[in-house]
């Protein structure tokens, strides 16, 4: 039996959020996953199973949180119109 995890898993896929964000499905690889965590690629596989699984458990956490960064980046002051106008 392998050592526990000793990482945080909410972390790790927050990091990998982010490096889908900057370079894309296609080019983020399991290598590069791994390095950006600071895990190696056997902990990587055996936590996360795949590179598709974490990409769907990024997606998941970026869309949980789309909504709070969309709604932050609104001036909760400014005129309705111009602002349904700039949207459509």
């Amino acid at each position: 039996m392998g050592r526990p995890i000793s990482f945080d898993r909410d972390e790790a896929v927050r990091i990998a959020m982010y490096e889908f964000w900057d370079h894309g499905y296609n080019a983020t690889s399991a290598k590069a996953l791994s390095e950006a965590l600071g895990i190696t690629r056997s902990s990587f596989y055996n936590a996360f199973e795949s590179r598709r699984s974490i990409f769907e458990e990024a997606l998941e956490l970026y869309k949980s949180e789309a909504p709070d960064r969309a709604l932050d980046a609104v001036d909760v002051n400014a005129p309705v119109l111009p602002l349904l106008n700039s949207m459509f």
